[in-house]
């Protein structure tokens, strides 16, 4: 079964504030574990977005991204 929640984390963990995306979801897996939500979520870390990416949102009920820059 496909979870009905994907995150996306993009991010760079070696480029500074490029890395909160990945941090971010480290966090949010520890909470969704403890919480019993992890199997509502599917969880993506990845440097960049790319166009096969879209196979992932087919069948989400909501998909959220989670960036940062520095503007």
């Amino acid at each position: 079964m496909i979870a009905p929640y994907l995150i996306f984390a993009i991010g760079n963990e070696s480029r500074g504030d490029d890395a909160l995306g990945p941090l971010l979801l480290r966090e949010l897996t520890s909470w969704l574990i403890a919480s019993g939500l992890s199997d509502q979520f599917e969880l993506i870390e990845d440097f960049q977005l790319q166009i096969e990416h879209t196979l992932d949102m087919k069948d989400r009920q909501l998909v959220l991204f989670i960036d940062a820059g520095i503007n």
